[in-house]
């Protein structure tokens, strides 16, 4: 498995309070908007499928 990466950009994005730091609640915000972005019937849940579409993607590299 290759060595995963933020960049700056979506770093700044996921730190809203622009402390230079991502606490907890504002990592598990980022976690939550990509869950949402891969729920694409809004169940709450995700499928294999869900899990392996594009909006999935980042789901399934924090799971490796």
């Amino acid at each position: 498995m290759g060595r995963l990466r933020l960049s700056r950009k979506y770093f700044a994005a996921g730190d809203p309070d622009k402390d230079g730091t991502l606490t907890k609640d504002e990592y598990l915000a980022i976690v939550e908007q990509r869950f949402k972005a891969a729920d694409i019937n809004h169940k709450g849940t995700l499928s294999l499928a869900e899990l392996n579409s594009r909006a999935g993607l980042p789901l399934r590299r924090l799971m490796y």
